[in-house]
C-alpha cells in the first residue's frame, strides 16, 4: 500500500472515531422504503457501477464523488451492464461486474444502529493486486430541479424527488485482505487479516500485513433522517440466502 493510501485510511479512522452527533441528536430507527425496490442485499441490487463511481482511485487523496441520485441513477445507460452474484454460506452475497479483466464489486456488512450502512468493496484492476476497503453511506431524501419546459413552464422550483445514496468515508483494509466483518449496534467490527499478506498464509507478513489484531470500531455519526430500504438493518448470517 502506497503511504498516500496509508494517510487517507488513517485519516478515515480519526474522522470516524471523533465524529460527534449532530446537533446532539439521539439515534433515530433508520425508516423502511418500501416503495423502492433497491437493495444491497437481494434483487434488483444497487449496481456496482454505483459504488465504484463512489470509491476514491488509487491515485487520488480524499472524497472526490460523494453522492449520486439512486432514483435516476439506477437503470440508467450510465450504469447499464449485467451484475452478477457470488454466494458464501453466513455472509450477504457479492455483487459485482466484470469486463476487460477488470472486477468491481461490494458485500454488504451491515447497518449501524444510527442507519449508517458499511459495504466491504474489493476492486481488480487485472493484475496481482485486489484493493479492499469498507465504504460508510447513508441514504437520505432531498429535491433537485425537474426536467424544464421553456414553452411551458414559467417558474423553475426544487420539486423533484430524489434518493441520494451519500459516502461518508472509506477505510482501506489493504491488497488482498481477507477477515471476519460484522456490525454491532454502533460498532464496526474488522477481524485480523487472513489474506496474502498476513503471518498466516501466503507469502507475505511484511509491511503491508497491517491487521493481525481484531479491531473494534465505534462509528460515532448520527444521520439526522436515516432511510433503510428493504430492510437491510437485517442481516445476511441467518443461514438463508435473501
Amino acid at each position: 500500500m502506497s503511504l498516500s493510501r496509508i494517510a487517507y485510511a488513517v485519516g478515515a479512522f480519526f474522522i470516524l472515531c471523533c465524529s460527534q452527533p449532530v446537533n446532539g441528536q439521539e439515534d433515530a430507527p433508520p425508516v423502511p422504503m418500501v416503495e423502492y425496490a433497491y437493495s444491497f442485499v437481494r434483487a434488483p441490487f444497487v449496481h456496482p457501477n454505483i459504488i465504484e463511481d463512489l470509491s476514491v482511485w488509487l491515485s487520488d487523496l480524499g472524497d472526490q464523488v460523494v453522492a449520486i441520485n439512486l432514483i435516476d441513477a439506477q437503470g440508467s445507460n450510465r450504469y447499464y451492464g449485467d451484475v452478477s452474484v457470488s454466494h458464501t454460506a453466513g455472509e450477504c452475497p457479492f455483487v459485482y461486474t466484470e469486463e476487460e479483466s477488470q472486477r468491481f464489486g461490494y458485500r454488504y456488512i451491515g447497518m449501524t444502529q444510527s442507519g449508517v450502512h458499511v459495504l466491504y468493496t474489493s476492486d481488480w484492476g487485472g493484475g496481482s493486486g485486489v484493493s479492499k476497503h469498507l465504504m460508510l453511506l447513508t441514504l437520505e431524501f432531498d429535491y433537485g430541479i425537474d426536467r424544464y419546459d421553456w414553452d411551458v413552464q414559467t417558474a423553475m422550483r426544487a420539486d423533484k424527488k430524489r434518493m441520494l445514496i451519500k459516502k461518508l468515508g472509506e477505510i482501506g483494509l489493504g491488497d488482498r485482505w481477507s477477515g471476519q466483518l460484522s456490525v454491532s449496534g454502533n460498532e464496526l467490527h474488522i477481524g485480523r487479516d487472513e489474506g496474502w499478506f498476513s503471518q498466516s498464509g501466503g507469502t507475505g507478513g511484511g509491511p503491508l500485513s497491517h491487521s493481525r489484531a481484531d479491531r473494534v470500531l465505534k462509528i460515532d455519526i448520527h444521520p439526522p433522517n436515516p432511510l433503510d430500504f428493504a430492510q437491510h438493518k437485517h442481516p445476511c448470517a441467518s443461514g438463508t440466502q435473501p
